[in-house]
């Protein structure tokens, strides 16, 4: 590794007589503290200078982890020229130093990973989880146990507006503590706590958590406690945006994204929320180039909330959870909600602290690995191997989530309910269907009655790359939910489309 340390030295030492010149007998505070003085300045505070593993570029100071390109190094830049040398830095000065100490980041050939909120230990045997307070305080779990301390080799950034969590108090049951607080019980009260207790994972995939109800039904009051409960900030609750860096945005601040009073998933919000739980990048213009590019790579647990189904999005179906609530009766006053929770939350910080340490006692024991695994297996696997300290009964995880992802399967498959009625009559009776994506097309155009005479439905795939595409996302509900399975291979003919029918609809 490169000593930077000694490098910026040797740039602090440059023009010393100019500088030592341009000052009299008394110092004036008015001028600028020069670059020279700013870098023997900053190698005396900068402990590390990294890269994570998408290229950004990081600098330990004075314990903390901070992203060059950001006003917290700018701003701790200015405090320091300004307290020690009793002279302003000028924005310039400021600038180009930044400039130099993210050419030294990213030229150290060091890279660590960054973390927010909850990260772990290279081999995956311990897990943090960042209680973000002034004296940087970080629970650490493993399979004999959790506890607090201070000063740990993992890095975890401080985004603007993030919040201190309470010291976790252990010995509590997740899922009791957390049945007062929300509208929910039976299935839905065991995955909204095991999606919770998903948000700790220190990687994903993570599900994309929908709520769903009408007004007063508490889906804005669990997607605040949910979103709380791991990872407070200033905004919990945030509005659906509008184009997709601000979606990067939001995720990359903050560890669990919580969108409010969603009325509509657009297309490409789908596609981002299905690439970004399960660590998807996002690429955006590099500064001080026309051609670079930064990269972040992004995996965040993910939940929204609104009144109607947000979605018929077979891929995003497959990676979410859907509750639906019913309105309350008797409601609790938000406010005391709010208190209670206030008060409940070490307790149910402590109950999703101690299944962890169920989790790093269990992943290596082989009664305790799903046999099946569905989609989202990780997240699946980690709340099993925890089931029994969160509160549920052995399999009722499982059960629940079966269920559930098959429910939104009907969901998906009853919105093209036609064009599944199609599919249905070539592999009626038993039998198999198998042809081109074109040589379908024509066959489904068929069995719809389209001719010159009858012109093509509107919820007709009119061309055989859209058709293609509707087949990709309604695959895995179409088997699910009607016993059409969908198997696509390459032969002399190109590339061919095989339907068979599975089992029986359901």
């Amino acid at each position: 590794m490169r000593h930077y340390s000694s490098d910026m030295n040797a740039i602090g030492s440059l023009d010393k007589d100019k500088t030592a010149s341009a000052q009299s007998g008394t110092e004036r505070s008015s001028q600028p503290a020069g670059l020279p003085a700013i870098y023997r300045l900053i190698s005396s505070r900068i402990n590390e200078f990294y890269i994570d593993p998408d290229g950004q570029a990081y600098v330990t100071m004075d314990g903390k982890t901070l992203p060059v390109e950001s006003r917290d190094l700018a701003d701790m830049l200015l405090m320091l020229v300004l307290q020690e040398t009793r002279k302003p830095a000028s924005s310039g000065e400021i600038g180009t130093c930044i400039e130099s100490i993210g050419a030294m980041c990213r030229t150290s050939g060091v890279v660590h990973p960054v973390f927010n909120r909850v990260g772990a230990s290279e081999d995956g045997e311990t897990v943090y989880l960042d209680l973000a307070t002034l004296s940087g305080d970080t629970v650490e779990v493993t399979s004999r146990g959790w506890t607090v301390v201070r000063g740990t080799n993992i890095r975890f950034i401080h985004p603007k507006g993030q919040l201190p969590l309470p010291m976790p108090q252990g010995g509590y049951v997740a899922k009791q503590v957390i049945a007062p607080l929300v509208n929910m019980d039976g299935d839905d009260l065991v995955l909204y706590v095991g999606t919770l207790f998903g948000t700790l994972m220190p990687a994903g995939p993570y599900p994309v958590l929908m709520i769903l109800g009408p007004q007063g039904s508490g889906k804005s009051t669990a997607t605040l406690f949910l979103k709380s409960s791991v990872d407070p900030t200033t905004t919990p609750l945030r509005t659906c945006p509008d184009k997709a860096e601000n979606v990067a945005i939001a995720t990359y601040g903050q560890h669990v994204i919580a969108f409010n009073n969603v009325s509509h998933l657009t297309s490409w919000l789908a596609d981002l929320l299905c690439n970004f739980n399960s660590g998807g990048s996002f690429a955006a213009r590099t500064l001080y180039t026309n051609w670079g590019e930064s990269r972040l790579t992004i995996a965040r647990p993910i939940v929204l909330n609104g009144i109607d189904d947000l979605t018929t999005r077979g891929d995003l179906l497959d990676r979410a959870i859907i509750l639906r609530l019913q309105p309350l009766r008797g409601r609790t006053a938000e406010d005391e909600l709010r208190g209670m929770f206030t008060q409940l939350h070490p307790l149910i910080l402590g109950g999703l602290l101690d299944a962890m340490v169920s989790v790093l006692q269990h992943k290596h024991d082989p009664r305790f690995q799903l046999q099946a695994k569905p989609r989202m297996a990780d997240f699946a696997q980690w709340v099993v191997w925890a089931e029994e300290v969160l509160g549920f009964d052995k399999g009722a995880f499982m059960r629940a989530y079966a269920e559930n992802r098959s429910s939104a399967s009907r969901v998906a498959v009853d919105e093209q309910s036609e064009l599944v009625g199609l599919l249905g009559t070539l592999v009626s009776k038993g039998s198999n269907w198998m042809g081109t994506i074109t040589e379908l097309h024509v066959a489904l155009k068929k069995q719809a009655g389209c001719d010159k005479m009858k012109p093509i439905p509107s919820w007709f795939p009119n061309t055989v790359r859209a058709l293609s595409n509707a087949l990709t996302r309604l695959a895995p509900d179409l088997e699910r939910a009607r016993g059409i399975s969908i198997t696509r291979s390459r032969s002399n003919q190109g590339r061919l489309v095989e339907l068979r029918r599975v089992q029986e609809p359901s």
